[in-house]
């Protein structure tokens, strides 16, 4: 019960959504730094397309097909899908 009530409290909102906001720009910084490494070339479109993105679930996904993909095209395209995604 004391639980709920904490849960509740703007206090704790305020630290989750700390918290929420440190794991989305860590990953965003990983998925960035796999692709430096892989694609240089597409940094900037990488940059623009995760900017918006919310969700840490999504980055981790983008981050692993970001390094399993062979080619630039192939990484630039996951990119471009996701812009396409968060549109509809």
């Amino acid at each position: 019960m004391l639980y709920d009530v904490l849960q509740e409290s703007r206090a704790y909102q305020k630290i989750k959504q700390e918290g929420r906001e440190e794991i989305l720009q860590e990953v965003t910084q990983k998925l960035l730094g796999i692709v430096e490494a892989r694609f240089p070339d597409i940094l900037d479109l990488a940059r623009k397309q995760t900017t918006s993105i919310d969700d840490p679930t999504v980055l981790v996904d983008l981050a692993i097909k970001m390094s399993i993909v062979q080619s630039p095209d192939e990484a630039k395209q996951n990119l471009l899908m996701l812009g396409q995604e968060r549109e509809s």
